[in-house]
């Protein structure tokens, strides 16, 4: 990938508007999100209007959590697929579950292979409570986005929905092994060992996981689990299964859609 930007420089970048679009993406890929915003923004206004451009930066601009560039780029592009994911993504988060399921059903028309349309889409079906497909499309966009935490940890909640907790488990697991320091894996784990009456190992895991990050939310799930009282897996599930479907704000969202929606901002 380096290799490939040291081809693909600025001036090459400048000249063909192309070029500038596959740069911000590289950049974007590599993980250098201010060199990808800063040469972003110079291109636009050299190539202005450009749609492979603008779709590229509403991508970035989702991940630098600027709504409002991402907006307004992904409008000069609406029919390219990686606008109108960043729409989908928009539409999220306004919980606004329908509109959002609208825009990734036609990113996965048209490209079956946009991992975070499949996110998306089962972030949506989460939040409408179409759980089952939330599942299978949280799935196989974990699977294709490969390393991304955040849809691992959706995964693994819409699973735990499901009351699948063994497959809820695995997708835990798997986004331990890609990452020893993120808190929401520890706090989910947590979770899941106080199910299984393990009060000793979610104590170690809360702990780790409000080290890492004190607002981290299933972490604080399962502090109040523990909290209540028990190592009672049947009495912590009955808690669990009442704190899912319970709105927290608001926007009426559920403890369980929250923890679904981790998927959109953990890389």
């Amino acid at each position: 990938m380096p290799r490939a930007l040291d081809v693909l420089d600025d001036a090459t970048a400048v000249a063909l508007p192309q070029a500038a679009a596959l740069r911000v993406t590289l950049l974007h890929t590599t993980g250098d999100l201010d060199g990808a915003e800063s040469a972003g923004r110079h291109y636009l206004a050299v190539h202005p209007g450009h749609r492979a451009l603008a779709a590229a930066m509403s991508t970035l601009a989702i991940d630098i959590e600027d709504e409002a560039l991402a907006a307004e780029c992904a409008a000069l592009a609406p029919d390219h697929p990686d606008a109108l994911a960043t729409l989908g993504t928009l539409a999220l988060g306004r919980d606004d579950a329908s509109e959002a399921e609208a825009l990734f059903d036609q990113v996965l028309a048209r490209a079956p292979h946009v991992p975070r349309a499949w996110i998306g889409r089962g972030l949506a079906g989460l939040m409408a409570g179409k759980t089952d497909q939330a599942a299978t499309d949280l799935d196989r966009g974990a699977t294709l986005f490969g390393d991304h935490l955040g849809s691992w940890i959706a995964a693994g909640w819409a699973h735990f929905v499901l009351r699948d907790y063994g497959t809820s488990r695995a997708r835990f697991d798997h986004a331990l092994t890609l990452d020893h320091n993120f808190a929401e894996t520890h706090g989910s784990l947590a979770v899941l060992d106080i199910l299984d009456g393990d009060v000793s190992s979610a104590r170690a895991r809360v702990a780790v996981a409000l080290r890492l990050d004190r607002e981290c939310f299933s972490g604080a799930l399962a502090a109040a689990l523990l909290a209540n009282g028990s190592g009672d897996a049947a009495g912590a599930r009955a808690i669990i299964e009442r704190a899912l479907h319970t709105p927290i704000d608001g926007s009426q969202r559920t403890v369980a859609q929250s923890l679904a929606k981790l998927g959109m901002t953990l890389s």
